[in-house]
């Protein structure tokens, strides 16, 4: 497509404006005219499987079964525009009616902000904890596990088209005549407490999570501790993973030692021998 764009005498950095501003909330245009404009062209295949190129080209993620997947989600979904189109294929959630039960689901709890459900640390405390990180193989946000010690976070990206999607995807999810799950919102909230400085950036790049494309490790760094400042979350997306992520912390740094079991197991005995005294007292007063 490049060299076609190139042949019209269409410079290249003005396609990385234009791509830009196709993802900006306030430009989106119904899916059904672009498909009606579609309709009207000669080369109707190719145009179809321009936009399917175009939205996984800005994935920039691994897939499996990469031009199976496209042709498979394309075919079943029926998307409002380019930027539902895109966190779809983000969140890789398969029709409106599960995205609909998520949202069911969701709504019976109260949203919460990034502050009050940080249950657990940034990647540097996770790693002195013994907790290892590793890319999940996939580019779906939702695909964060954790399992036997490891932490499994999906790849991502880091450009300078960035911020700028995220930005716009979150904007999305808080219309309020979208009902949705705040998928985008919660993984980058959950980004954003993992990510405090720049040494948690690296340690993601060195686990290849992360591919830094920007400046420096501080960019990555500064720009999720922004974008992710006083976002509303789904209190149910990632809660099994921070609960156990959470215990995992909580067990190194209170057993990391024998003597630290020992003065647990002697708190232990000391309570119960002071509560069957107390008992024992209670019982011989009444008779």
């Amino acid at each position: 497509m490049i060299k076609e764009f190139k042949e019209k005498g269409i410079k290249i950095d003005y396609l990385v404006y234009v791509e830009q501003d196709l993802f900006l909330l306030e430009n989106q245009l119904p899916y059904g005219i672009l498909k009606l404009l579609i309709s009207c062209m000669s080369n109707k295949m190719q145009m179809e499987m321009s936009i399917e190129k175009f939205i996984f080209g800005n994935i920039k993620a691994p897939r499996e079964k990469h031009e199976q997947l496209e042709h498979k989600l394309l075919q079943k979904e029926d998307p409002i525009h380019l930027l539902d189109l895109l966190r779809t294929r983000l969140l890789q959630i398969d029709d409106k009616e599960n995205q609909m039960k998520k949202f069911s689901e969701y709504i019976t709890e109260p949203l919460e902000k990034v502050n009050d459900m940080q249950v657990f640390r940034n990647v540097e405390e996770l790693k002195a904890a013994g907790i290892r990180l590793r890319p999940s193989g996939t580019g779906c946000l939702r695909a964060i596990t954790f399992d036997l010690g490891t932490l499994r976070l999906p790849s991502i990206q880091v450009d300078d088209s960035t911020a700028s999607k995220f930005l716009n995807l979150i904007s999305y999810e808080m219309c309020p005549d979208f009902l949705n799950d705040f998928g985008v919102s919660s993984y980058v909230a959950f980004l954003d407490i993992l990510i405090d400085q720049a040494q948690d950036v690296k340690e993601l790049r060195d686990k290849q999570i992360l591919h830094n494309f920007l400046v420096s490790d501080e960019e990555v760094a500064k720009l999720f501790n922004e974008i992710g400042t006083d976002l509303v979350s789904n209190p149910n997306i990632y809660r099994d993973v921070k609960i156990v992520t959470s215990m995992a912390q909580f067990i190194d740094e209170y057993f990391r030692s024998p003597w630290s079991v020992i003065a647990l197991l002697a708190a232990i005995i000391a309570l119960a021998s002071t509560v069957a005294q107390t008992v024992y007292t209670i019982l011989g007063y009444y008779k």
